[in-house]
């Protein structure tokens, strides 16, 4: 009929057993940068007061373009399923009715129950791709999930190890542009790993994750890998959820760095190790520059070395940026892995840099190492 659409019920009161769609689509004449938006099927099941029991969407294809950058997106997606999801965010958006502040602020305060929960029991991703303007980026699977406590709160969220690929087509826009850099450090594409792994703590408000756990890959580049403990998480969104400081934030992006007050880091460890980028970086840095890669890599030791001037300005104690150096230099004349550590006397809290004199090697724990 022709009757207007009435008001959506409120997130609480719906409820039903199972909804099923098939053979979604848009009419992509409706809009200038819309070519295709398509979904094979959905199938939702178990709508409660706060959880949707399961999600199952199959065969999504979007394709949208810009003219005016002459870049086209093309992105498919052969399946997500999701368990569990946590649907109060539903109803807090209905509650800001439109404003954006106020649903900023209340989806903050729902973070804050039990921060580092991702809000879904488990996700299975399958055959994701999407071409940038000719960057074509392929992830074949993902799967992630989390454990509970007997109250419901997440304690512990993981991602299993997944790849990625990144391939520029230099027909493209964007690929044009990726694809000669790419070939001068002596990629094809670009192949990527990952994975998480992070145990979080509701009655002490704090997430920790293990370096062995955590890392992102670059094949045949770097892998990153790291872990700590951090606190004080839940205090952080809650602070976040404050419309005042929300408000400021539009004309002042620096004022929610005032909620980084309620964290806490207990320890640290960050460790970057080369799988050949740092050569391949100087290798491009030459071509790019037309200076001898050598000299390059000479020239930055040599600016590092005057990275421990810079202590008595900012005023912090000068071993921290000479061991931090020392070690930076040591890496780029023999890339291995790079290990920066903080095992502090007291956890650290943003007070301390309120008087940087208080910023001390042994304060903070600090070590850096190269080997």
């Amino acid at each position: 009929g022709n009757g207007e659409p009435g008001e959506l019920p409120a997130a609480e009161t719906l409820r039903f057993d199972g909804l099923s769609m098939s053979g979604f689509s848009v009419d992509a004449e409706s809009s200038d940068e819309l070519d295709q938006f398509e979904i094979a099927s959905i199938d939702l099941r178990g709508m409660g007061p706060e959880k949707l029991a399961a999600m199952a969407l199959e065969g999504l294809e979007l394709q949208v373009r810009d003219d005016e950058e002459d870049v086209a997106v093309v992105m498919s997606l052969g399946s997500l399923s999701l368990a569990g999801i946590n649907t109060s965010f539903i109803g807090a958006l209905q509650e800001s009715d439109g404003d954006d502040e106020e649903a900023a602020a209340a989806l903050m305060s729902m973070i804050a129950q039990n921060p580092g929960d991702p809000n879904y029991d488990a996700v299975i991703l399958d055959n994701l791709t999407m071409d940038i303007g000719g960057v074509d980026f392929a992830l074949p699977s993902m799967e992630a999930s989390v454990s509970r406590d007997d109250q419901g709160r997440a304690v512990r969220s993981v991602t299993k190890p997944f790849e990625a690929t990144l391939t520029a087509n230099p027909e493209g826009t964007l690929g044009s542009q990726l694809a000669g850099p790419l070939a001068m450090m002596g990629y094809e594409q670009l192949v990527f790993k990952a994975a998480s792994d992070a145990i979080i703590d509701p009655e002490n408000d704090s997430v920790t994750t293990a370096s062995a756990d955590n890392y992102f890959e670059l094949v045949d580049g770097f892998r990153m890998y790291g872990g700590g403990t951090v606190g004080g998480m839940g205090a952080y969104y809650q602070k976040l959820s404050d419309p005042e400081l929300l408000e400021r934030a539009e004309t002042d992006p620096l004022a929610t760095l005032d909620a980084l007050s309620e964290m806490t880091l207990y320890d640290m460890e960050f460790s970057f190790e080369d799988k050949s980028i740092v050569d391949k970086a100087f290798t491009l840095a030459s071509a790019m520059m037309g200076q001898d890669a050598d000299t390059l890599r000479s020239q930055a030791q040599l600016g590092l070395g005057f990275a421990p001037l810079a202590a008595g300005e900012i005023g912090i104690d000068p071993a921290i940026l000479t061991e931090l150096a020392s070690a930076a230099s040591s890496f780029l004349a023999d890339p291995g892995t790079l290990t920066v550590k903080l095992d502090p006397e007291t956890p650290i809290t943003a007070a301390v840099f309120e008087d940087p004199s208080q910023i001390t090697k042994a304060s903070l724990g600090f070590s850096a190492k190269s080997e």
